[in-house]
């Protein structure tokens, strides 16, 4: 029977996509260690959080793992990061904490800052997000295609909640309230799980059935194998060559492009046609209404641009300020 191109789905062996999301002090560090320890025992961590993680080496039961810091929160810094654990051939790669990608210094968010400020108009939609959501993009795609485990932690909204404890007492418990990161940022992952301050592990997420809906209080190597094991336990997977590889980065690159260059052309046919009704506010539908319009655009344009034709030749930023000063006439 014709398949048109379909194949018979099987399961195929993946590396972990891990991420643990939670307040401060809900232990996400920790159980992040104790999971990655069941992907083998060469365990490299990124620490963003001031040497947190260095403070759980040499405890008894802690596995032994290696640390980077990273300078800034640069995304660049991050995907450096996977490329160079990938290379000295580390099992899995812990990195605590994602947030800072996110909120850090020259973070996600500085750098959609950054590219607004620079930006003539201000526009945090096509000038902000146009530059950092590729780099988002980007760091994303480093995680999901990286040859080794990952296993991400992610500070979440905190708020206190009032708690009713054994002896009927009311007491302020800690809770968050969703991952600090851009919207939706969890979806990306195999696995999300959530701990509370009494480093209670609730998985909210799962495509690891054996673990789907648990709920786990101090989670460690043993949830962390029954996960390696799931993983495993699949087809192999043949290797993408280095070629084809940098082909596949090669191409999601250009396609960003071509979706950044797409974003500009809106934006300037959007300022094309605030343009025009400005023209027509000021200039009318009179015999005289080209005459005018040619004199408003020399003036607030330039002296050479004369006619339409020359206003749509000009760039957005172009477009902008001859815009803005047109309404402010």
């Amino acid at each position: 029977m014709p398949t048109n191109g379909f194949v018979k789905a099987v399961r195929k062996q993946a590396k972990g996509r891990i991420v643990l999301v939670g307040p401060t002090g809900s232990g996400k560090t920790m159980t992040a260690l104790m999971i990655a320890s069941a992907f083998g025992e060469r365990i490299a961590v990124v620490d963003t959080e001031h040497q947190s993680a260095s403070l759980y080496a040499g405890e008894e039961g802690v596995p032994d793992f290696d640390v980077m810091e990273l300078p800034t929160h640069h995304y660049q810094n991050y995907i450096k990061a996977i490329r160079a654990a990938e290379e000295a051939g580390y099992d899995v790669l812990v990195i605590d904490s994602l947030t800072h990608a996110w909120t850090g210094k020259d973070g996600i968010l500085a750098q959609k800052d950054q590219a607004t400020a620079r930006s003539t108009k201000g526009n945090s939609f096509t000038d902000g997000w146009g530059k950092a959501t590729p780099m988002h993009n980007e760091l994303i795609d480093a995680i999901i295609h990286s040859k080794i485990h990952i296993i991400c932690t992610m500070r979440s909204i905190m708020k206190y909640i009032l708690e009713e404890d054994e002896k009927g007492k009311q007491r302020p418990k800690k809770v968050g309230m969703g991952a600090v990161q851009r919207k939706d940022m969890e979806y990306e992952f195999h696995l999300v799980g959530e701990l509370d301050q009494d480093h209670r592990l609730v998985v909210t997420k799962s495509r690891i059935l054996p673990v789907s809906d648990m709920v786990v209080l101090k989670a460690g190597k043993e949830f962390g194998a029954v996960i390696a094991a799931y993983l495993a336990g699949g087809e192999a997977v043949k290797e993408l060559p280095e070629e084809a590889r940098s082909e596949i980065d090669s191409n999601e690159k250009r396609i960003e492009a071509e979706k950044e260059h797409v974003e500009t052309e809106i934006n300037k046919q959007e300022l094309l046609l605030s343009i025009q009704d400005v023209l027509t506010a000021k200039a009318g539908n009179g015999p005289m209404s080209r005459k005018i319009k040619a004199g408003l655009c020399a003036k607030h344009f330039g002296s050479e641009v004369q006619l339409w034709d020359d206003v749509i030749h000009l760039t957005p930023e172009e477009l902008t300020i001859g815009l803005n000063k047109l309404k402010g006439q």
